[in-house]
């Protein structure tokens, strides 16, 4: 292979057939994840000392394989690819080189044509941990885990060190739990299982900006778990797995993922620690209620079927206007004559703390959880992960269009 494409370039192309909000319309349960058909795994080991993007590989590619090279010019630039070391060329703005000089992990480049691969969305997922962990290491918030303080040891006779004044009020002016509080309060595990639930659910990013809706997933929670699974030892496969423990499968929407953070993150990361919901989850009334509902089925934005409990986000954008509100409050009255208790939460209750919480604990107490008081600590972290999640409304739609 002479050129393998990762990162965003490699969802971009995987998402280049998929018509998404032009195509027909197909229920979210409905839609099956990505398998880039007629595209065998690469048996590679390592990235071929070959692999150098230059702009005359591609030029040359577009010759020797015409369709593989339109469909490889129709991605947006930079287009990111991967080599096996720092090579000193030429930086364009054309091209991102991602440096991979370890041991390719099983499965992780698919062959779409004899010189060109591409990465795999599991692949793209240990990628992004890895570039999170560089960067919070340039910033130097990668913040080492707690040890075991170690003795000091004095030499009899031995002159100490005079201290320096401005650390040692420094070091007083951090109690332990502000700094148990420094380690919990980057927020690398949100974005990561963030950019996860995209590769899960059904909506992404377009090319302008813009979000783009009932797409297919390119992969699956399970798939994710077993592919980092065997990536033991890879660069930043231990942060990849720490998320993909809280991925979920079906996220429809941005917003529908920042409620997830929000609601059931750990609280050691900011969200309020709720277990686990289906995403989109389809409620089909039961015979003898098909008269008094007026869809043949309904799909929840987050639901527990054990306990009958969902959340519905009624944004701004859909839920407005005379019709939608009417829509909203024929669905309301039939989730109640299905026997279901679901809230509905709309932007002003998710921008304001107060309101959420309220929501939580009204939550807790369908779920049978027990609300437990929110600590400073924890307070400083909800606001971290707020932070994230919630300046994303600006260039997101806070509701995907559509029937639901």
């Amino acid at each position: 292979m002479n050129l393998i494409i990762c990162g965003d370039s490699a969802t971009e192309y995987w998402r280049l057939d998929d018509p998404g909000d032009e195509g027909e319309y197909v229920p979210l349960d409905k839609l099956k994840p990505c398998v880039a058909a007629g595209c065998e795994y690469s048996r590679a080991t390592h990235v071929p000392s070959k692999c150098v993007a230059t702009a005359s590989q591609l030029r040359l590619l577009k010759i020797m394989d015409t369709q593989v090279g339109d469909r490889i010019a129709m991605l947006h630039r930079p287009i990111h690819v991967m080599v096996p070391a720092s090579r000193t060329q030429k930086e364009r703005q054309s091209i991102v080189r991602h440096i991979w000089s370890g041991v390719l992990p099983r499965r992780a480049i698919r062959r779409i044509c004899p010189d060109v691969g591409v990465a795999t969305p599991e692949f793209c997922f240990l990628l992004a941990a890895g570039a999170i962990r560089t960067e919070e290491q340039g910033e130097g918030n990668d913040l080492p885990e707690p040890s075991t303080p170690r003795k000091r040891t004095e030499t009899p006779g031995a002159q100490r060190k005079p201290e320096n004044p401005a650390s040692l009020r420094e070091d007083c002016a951090k109690t332990p739990g502000e700094r148990a509080l420094a380690r919990t309060r980057d927020t690398r595990v949100a974005r990561l299982v963030a950019y996860g639930m995209e590769l899960c659910g059904t909506y992404c990013h377009g090319s302008n900006g813009e979000p783009r809706y009932k797409m297919r997933p390119l992969t699956t929670a399970k798939r994710i778990g077993s592919f980092l699974e065997g990536c033991k030892g890879a660069y930043g496969v231990k942060l990849a797995l720490r998320a993909a423990k809280y991925l979920v499968d079906g996220s429809a929407s941005w917003m529908e993922t920042s409620l997830y953070l929000l609601l059931c993150l750990p609280r050691k990361y900011g969200g309020y620690g709720l277990s686990r919901p289906v995403m989109n989850y389809r409620i089909d009334p039961e015979r003898n209620k098909r008269s008094v509902t007026d869809r043949d089925y309904y799909l929840c934005d987050l639901y527990w079927p054990d306990k009958r409990v969902g959340v519905e986000y009624n944004g701004k954008a859909d839920h407005s206007s005379d019709y939608d509100m009417k829509r909203d409050a024929e669905k309301s009255n039939s989730y109640t004559v299905m026997g279901n208790h679901v809230f509905v939460v709309r932007w002003w209750q998710v921008n304001r703390v107060e309101s959420l919480e309220l929501v939580v604990r009204q939550l807790c107490r369908e779920l049978d959880v027990r609300w437990t008081p929110v600590s400073t600590n924890f307070r400083i972290c909800h606001n971290n992960l707020r932070r994230l999640v919630l300046p994303h409304i600006s260039k997101w739609s806070d509701s995907r269009p559509g029937e639901e």
